[in-house]
């Protein structure tokens, strides 16, 4: 049997570590922006309904 690379073998698996810290930053941004992105279409869909409201009382007062 030939001699173990320990040095090698650890330098691997602290490079893999970094990949999964890089991987696990990437996800959390992505989640953060998926929250941004849900919370402005929950604000479109509230001016939706606000300028409905808005136009309906305006129609109202018009006649």
């Amino acid at each position: 049997m030939g001699d173990t690379d320990y040095d090698k073998i650890i330098n691997n698996l602290l490079g893999l570590e970094k990949y999964n810290v890089v991987l696990l930053g990437f996800k959390k941004y992505l989640d953060s922006i998926k929250e941004d992105i849900d919370k402005l279409k929950s604000e479109i869909e509230n001016n939706k309904a606000e300028n409905k409201r808005i136009e309906d009382r305006i129609e109202f007062v018009r006649r």
